[in-house]
C-alpha cells in the first residue's frame, strides 16, 4: 500500500513545537541577548497561531489497497485529521472495509481513515 503524505497534523504538540521553534529564531535575530522572552515568546506564538489559523485548501492525495479479490484506488484529503504521517507503511497489512463506494482503514488509536474508491480491479486468481 502506498500513502502520499507529508504533511503535520496539528495538534498542541506540534502547535507548542512551532511556537519554540520561532521564539528561538527571534531570540537569535535578536543577537541572543536575554530579558526578551516574554516579548518573543507572545509574537512567536501569535505568528504561528495565524499561521495554522488560515483555512487549510483541500489537498487530494492517492493510495492503492490490495484486497484478496481487488484491487483498489483511493483518494482522501491529506489535510485531514485521521491520518497521521507514519500510520501506514508500504506493504504493510491493515484492516479495512468497503462500504457505499468509499473504503475505510483501520489506523492505530481506533482512528478510522474515509477514503473515496476511485478504480476497483479485480485480482487474477
Amino acid at each position: 500500500m502506498d500513502v502520499v503524505t507529508d504533511d503535520p497534523v496539528l495538534d498542541e504538540a506540534t502547535l507548542r513545537e512551532a511556537i519554540v521553534h520561532r521564539a528561538r529564531e527571534l531570540w537569535e535575530l535578536r543577537g541572543r541577548l536575554d530579558g526578551h522572552a516574554d516579548e518573543d515568546w507572545a509574537q512567536a506564538e501569535a505568528e504561528v497561531r495565524k499561521r495554522f489559523s488560515q483555512p487549510r485548501v483541500a489537498s487530494p492525495a492517492f493510495l492503492s489497497v490490495k484486497g484478496q479479490r481487488f484491487i483498489y484506488t483511493c483518494r482522501y484529503d491529506r489535510n485531514c485529521t485521521d491520518y497521521r504521517p507514519g500510520d501506514i507503511a508500504p506493504g504493510q497489512i491493515i484492516h479495512f472495509r468497503v462500504a457505499e463506494g468509499k473504503l475505510y482503514l483501520k489506523l492505530r488509536d481506533d482512528r478510522e481513515l474515509e477514503t473515496l474508491i476511485t478504480d476497483k480491479v479485480e485480482v487474477a486468481p
